[in-house]
């Protein structure tokens, strides 16, 4: 018999563990300690929206006045108006202007006529564009028109004496052109650039007229194309001068309409005569170059620059309904004011 209390206890307390253990492996309840769990965090609460108006279609408050896309210097938003004058001298060189004409059914005349040197003309250029803002550049309107004449004496034409030799030319352009500005060139450093489309009429006539013979020789060419333009500028510091070039060119395709005639008479009385007309499809090209100064008055209320230089301007392929190729260099000085520039 065992006298001794610890000892009773101690094997009380081996006895349960075992049989603990015993009836958890036979499937049996087992004792299982559990240990409460702090409650989980409380969600924060969304930020705040951000005071002010909506800024959905600005691109966030991020781009709001970022000098990379609105520099200090930069042009304001908003409309703005360009007027250009230019005093110019075009040279019309008409070589592919040459057919020949049946006269009254009796013969065929060649009709091959010079051009007289046409008159220094004005030519005036108008601009309408809209610029946006955060660097989303403009949408641009240009007109531009060049009408002038001339006339010579005609030696060796009319077999009766010198005959009367009068051109006449008359151009009209308009342009719908995408336009932005770049800063990447530089602090003093302005590069524009332009890209859209442009729709040209051109119209250029010859005739000569003697006692005896006349002949007439005229071409009409209506097309649109690309149109594309470049514009680099450096400026001087903060004086507000500046020196640039542009450049601007176009490719278009469009139809040309020529016609011939020939007459012969005596004095102000026709007699006999005959004409021609030929039409096609047509293909022509333009370059036009510009370099100078240009000046932005710094203490003007709104922003205004005025530029001026020297210019020089070539199409190519002028109708070539028939043999050979008809050019136009138009070159001399231009003067033009920008507002809201």
């Amino acid at each position: 018999m065992l006298r001794r209390p610890e000892v009773v206890l101690g094997v009380l307390i081996a006895t349960g563990a075992w049989c603990g253990v015993g009836h958890g492996q036979q499937g049996g309840p087992a004792i299982v300690s559990t240990i409460s769990q702090p409650p989980p965090p409380e969600s924060a609460p969304p930020p705040a929206p951000l005071p002010g108006p909506a800024v959905e279609d600005r691109n966030g408050p991020l781009l709001l006045g970022d000098p990379l896309l609105d520099p200090p210097m930069g042009n304001p938003s908003g409309l703005y108006f360009a007027a250009e004058v230019g005093l110019l001298s075009p040279c019309f060189c008409p070589c592919g202007m040459q057919n020949l004409v049946n006269v009254g059914g009796l013969f065929l005349g060649q009709v091959r006529l010079p051009s007289a040197d046409l008159d220094w003309t004005a030519s005036p250029q108008v601009e309408l564009g809209y610029r946006f803002g955060q660097g989303f550049g403009a949408v641009v309107m240009t007109y531009r028109g060049l009408v002038t004449d001339g006339a010579a004496d005609l030696f060796g034409f009319d077999p009766l004496g010198p005959a009367r030799l009068t051109s006449r030319l008359d151009l009209q352009i308009g342009d719908l052109d995408y336009a932005n500005q770049e800063w990447s060139l530089g602090p003093w450093w302005d590069m524009r650039w332009r890209i859209g489309g442009r729709l040209t009429n051109l119209y250029f006539d010859t005739r000569a007229q003697g006692f005896f013979l006349g002949q007439r020789a005229a071409s009409h060419y209506l097309g649109g194309g690309p149109h594309a333009g470049l514009e680099l500028a450096r400026r001087f510091g903060t004086s507000g001068l500046a020196l640039f070039a542009k450049g601007e060119g176009s490719c278009l395709f469009g139809r040309l309409s020529q016609s011939f005639a020939e007459t012969l008479s005596l004095g102000p009385m026709p007699f006999l005569g005959g004409a021609t007309n030929e039409h096609e499809s047509q293909a022509l090209a333009s370059l036009r170059l510009q370099a100078g100064f240009s000046w932005a008055p710094t203490t003007a209320r709104y922003p205004l620059r005025f530029s001026g230089g020297y210019e020089i301007e070539q199409w190519w392929y002028i109708g070539q309904a028939s043999p050979g190729t008809n050019e136009l260099n138009i070159q001399g000085l231009f003067l033009r004011c920008e507002f809201g520039f």
